[in-house]
């Protein structure tokens, strides 16, 4: 409340309501404050009777302030009065244990009050409450209060469903179940029978009506009934409960009624009183197995569902007692009707997960090994939940004493499951890389992370394969090579797709639950074995070159594994040293041993006794090119002997421009291999020189000099054609161009070739080689301008492509061909992205300045009337890139070309059906 001034503007101004505003506040505050304490209300002042005058001002302050305080000090005995009863309802959780075992001299000290503020504390503490001791007490102290404390009791509890955890509300559910047996103790039949019809009609009808999430909250309050039903007690209570209730609510039309019902009889089961003659029994029993087997086929899936995880339960818990005739009834109807429910999938995986569980019952296997089949066939269901949940089936089955799942489902069956499940990885991380322009990443993956994220969907399908996995490892991780290569061959021969998914399947990471993961030495020595030993049977004949292939393949994917799972190798006294997170002594020598065998088993000497003729090349270099194998920094680094070896091979190759696959295979890999161990860096500056020779007709002399460094056989007239194709392969890579353009001297020599090739084009220097050198050396100038993009000497050589354009505009029929090649040149070149040439302001007015002739000469072109409608869709296609480059280029650019803009705007008016 702000003070009144007391001077004369105050007294001026009270007509204004200034003061009559607070006059109302004031009285409506004394008002409230006197009825929250039970104080007269303080008589209103009416102002229309009050001479307005200071003094009458200052007396209405006065007695406003007077009550204001009197409040205050009753507001500051109330809060103290109620610091001092929280004070004595406040139970210390150390005191409890104290309290139950002298309860009775407690209760005397307490007052009625007292024990319901104790009891409304102790309720709303969540650290009593799951305390068992704390249990016991709440228990003891509501027992003690009267009847209407059960109605208050079941709505604090039910106020907390939706909000607290599934263990707390267990916690309440004791307090209730220990109060009834309380009640039973003290043989209080009045009380005992308020609270099981408080229990019945707020949480035994909740479990029923309610939402089905809320239900299955309220069934967790009565879990501590119903799992305590062995005693006869319980049991008793639990028919009193729900045999009025429960039957009827199984056929009601609310599907969620009947959900949370067929939920709630799963737990009940048997809900017959036990006290009846033996033909009674079994008559209520056949009688609810005929309900549970009817809610088998309801209308609605979440019923089907419930249905089906009830009886599997029903069956797990109690198969002794349930008669032969209704086991087979139900389990036929689990494996011939629910597992084909189209309409859920649900549900499909709800009787496979049923079948796991019902399994562990060791009486119940002989029986279901009649009905596996039936679900085993699963296996290649449409739905990954489901086919991963029948092979988490088939992995707990064949580790059953006895049980031999062979007999159901052979490997080879596993192994076309695994193939088709490696084949779906491969298309979702083709389109991953098609959608993101990478692979996605596999490192560290968990078997539980799959579809935790976005990245993870890729691997869904290796969630499944992997867990097949555990099925064929006690096969091929064993200490015996020999059976190691023999399982491997005999698996290639089985199914060759599904040993390669095998393979990649093991970079998913299980738990124990489900099997054990390989270590990292264990995949070494496997690749090294199956490496060697089939480049060997190879050249010997002894398996084919598919075989041989495949077998291949399977250990790159081993590689990949191995490389990605966090090893580092490093040189170390011209040893292999082994780096780990693990601190088993044991398991770092293994691998060490591993290593070594590794790098001295795939070394030169070991390949270059392949014949380079030979196709197995191939597989043995694709395996190289892995990412993860040829980014380590210690895979077996093979000498420029092997490279050069290859290189020189591959001349032959180069004069038919690289069509076959085997050879671009090859030569990707060479390139890639010396680009890793910066063995480009000298080799590039030679073939930059011989091209340049050849492009410029000059003779090269010094073709010692590439032959020395490459140890290679080349003749003087095919060191240029070498040289200028090698050039555009190692191009075609934008991991090489990437890597130029961050080196200063690569890019002088990229600079010069550039240069080359441009004045070759201008001056139509004639080559006397074996190929289309026009196009040839177009893209390649291209690929030299994507290096040098950011270098003063690229927008050099766009002037100098603009300048060349122009002047032989002027005679376009006698070099039509020059003309055009150089125009798409520079609509290709204008189009390299992440250029600065936006940036270039006077380059940019030249270039416009002279588009325009250079648009009007295309506009003729296009109107000749002896030209082919080929050659009018390249023109078109030619004009579309440039004028679009243009525009983007002007667009991107840091400083104002409005005039620009239109000018290029104008130009497209020419050409209205690509202005569009």
């Amino acid at each position: 409340m702000s003070n009144f001034k007391d001077n004369k503007s105050a007294s001026d101004n009270f007509a204004s309501s200034s003061i009559l505003g607070e006059d109302e506040i004031c009285a409506s505050i004394s008002s409230y404050l006197c009825k929250l304490f039970k104080r007269p209300i303080l008589t209103s002042i009416n102002t229309d009777d009050i001479e307005i005058n200071s003094r009458n001002i200052n007396e209405f302050k006065h007695t406003i302030n007077k009550n204001i305080v009197d409040l205050v000090r009753e507001i500051k005995i109330y809060s103290m009065n109620q610091i001092h009863i929280k004070k004595k309802s406040c139970i210390r959780i150390t005191e409890i244990s104290f309290y139950n075992k002298s309860f009775d001299e407690f209760i005397i000290t307490k007052s009625y009050e007292e024990l319901r503020d104790i009891f409304i504390y102790c309720l709303n503490s969540s650290a009593i409450v799951k305390n068992v001791e704390g249990q016991t007490f709440i228990s003891k102290v509501i027992s003690k209060l009267n009847l209407d404390t059960h109605n208050e009791l079941s709505e604090i509890i039910k106020s907390f469903v939706p909000k607290l955890s599934s263990n707390l509300l267990i916690c309440y559910g004791k307090i209730l179940y220990m109060l009834w047996i309380e009640y039973i103790s003290q043989n209080d039949e009045k009380k005992m029978q308020n609270l099981e019809e408080v229990i019945q009609k707020t949480f035994c009808m909740g479990s029923i009506k309610l939402n089905p999430v809320i239900a299955l909250r309220m069934r967790l309050i009565l879990h501590s009934f119903h799992t305590n039903r062995d005693d006869v007690r319980v049991n008793k209570l639990l028919l009193r409960l729900y045999d009025p209730i429960i039957w009827r609510y199984l056929s009601v039309a609310n599907w969620k009624v009947r959900l949370n019902t067929t939920a709630l009889l799963a737990m009940l089961f048997p809900l017959i009183d036990p006290s009846l003659s033996t033909g009674v029994y079994n008559s209520e029993l056949d009688n609810q197995f005929s309900i549970i087997q009817n809610l088998l086929v309801d209308s609605h899936s979440e019923v089907r569902i419930a249905a089906i995880q009830s009886v599997s339960r029903i069956l797990t818990l109690y198969w002794e007692i349930t008669p032969i005739e209704r086991i087979h009834e139900i389990l036929s109807t689990l494996s011939t009707k629910s597992i084909k429910d189209k309409n859920s999938s649900s549900a499909r995986v709800a009787v496979i997960n049923g079948m796991n569980a019902i399994i562990n019952n060791p009486l119940s296997q002989n029986i279901m090994k009649g009905y596996l089949p039936n679900i085993f066939a699963y296996l290649h269901d449409l739905d990954i939940e489901v086919r991963y949940s029948v092979a988490l089936l088939i992995l707990k089955i064949s580790r059953i004493q006895g049980f031999d799942y062979s007999q159901i489902i052979s490997k080879k069956q596993i192994l076309s499951r695994i193939s088709k499940e490696f084949i779906i990885y491969q298309v979702r991380q083709s389109t991953y890389f098609m959608k993101y322009g990478k692979l996605c990443e596999n490192s560290n993956i968990l078997i539980n992370d799959i579809f935790s994220n976005d990245q993870d969907s890729v691997f869904e399908s290796l969630k499944v394969a992997r867990v097949l996995a555990e099925l064929l490892n006690p096969s091929i991780f064993i200490e015996r090579a020999k059976e190691q290569l023999k399982n491997c061959y005999f698996f290639c021969d089985l199914c060759p797709i599904g040993m390669i998914g095998y393979f990649c399947s093991l970079k998913i990471f299980v738990d124990e639950t489900i099997g054990k993961n390989i270590q990292n030495s264990d995949l070494l020595r496997l690749a090294v074995l199956i490496i060697t030993t089939t480049i060997e049977n190879y050249q010997k004949n002894k398996i084919t070159y598919n075989k041989a292939k495949i077998l291949l393949a399977s250990s790159k994917e081993i590689l990949s594994i191995v490389f990605s799972n966090q090893i580092s190798l490093v040189e170390s006294n011209q040893e292999v040293c082994y780096i780990s997170n693990y601190n088993d002594k044991k398991r770092r020598n293994t691998t060490q041993i591993a290593i070594k065998y590794f790098t001295n088993a795939c070394n030169d000497d070991f390949l270059l006794k392949i014949d380079p003729n030979d196709k197995i090349w191939v597989s043995i270099l694709q395996l190289l090119q892995h990412q993860t194998v040829l980014n380590s920094s210690f895979y077996p680094k093979f000498s420029q002997k092997l490279i050069s070896e290859l290189w020189n091979h591959s001349l032959a190759v180069f004069r038919n421009r690289l069509d076959e696959k085997s050879a671009r295979t090859k030569l990707g890999t060479i390139i890639l291999l010396s680009k890793n161990w910066k063995l480009l860096d000298n080799i590039i500056p030679i073939l930059v020189d011989n091209a340049c020779k050849l492009l410029s007709n000059k003779l090269i002399t010094d073709h010692e000099i590439i032959n020395a460094n490459l140890e290679a056989k080349l003749i003087p007239k095919d060191i240029g054609a070498f040289s200028l194709n090698t050039l555009l392969n190692i191009l075609i890579y934008n991991e090489i161009r990437v890597y130029f353009s961050n080196n200063s001297s690569l890019i002088s020599c990229i600079e010069k070739l550039a240069n080359s090739i441009l004045n070759t084009h201008i001056n139509e220097t004639s080559l006397e080689i074996e190929l289309d050198t026009k196009q040839l050396t177009k893209k390649l100038l291209i690929y030299c301008l994507a290096i040098i993009k950011n270098e003063k000497s690229f927008y050099e050589l766009i002037l100098i492509i603009f300048r060349k354009i122009n002047y032989i505009a002027n005679d376009i029929n006698h070099s039509f061909d020059q003309f055009l090649l150089l125009f798409e040149i520079l609509g290709t070149a204008l189009s390299i992205p992440n250029s600065n040439l936006s940036n270039e302001k006077k380059t940019l007015e030249e270039i416009a300045k002279m588009s325009e002739d250079l648009l009007i000469t295309m506009r003729n072109i296009l109107e000749m009337s002896d030209r082919s409608e080929l050659f009018e869709i390249r023109v078109r296609q030619g004009i579309n890139t440039y004028l679009f480059a243009l525009k983007q280029i002007i667009g991107s650019s840091n400083f104002e070309l409005v005039s620009l803009s239109k000018e290029i705007e104008s130009k497209l008016d020419i050409f209205p059906e690509i202005s569009k």
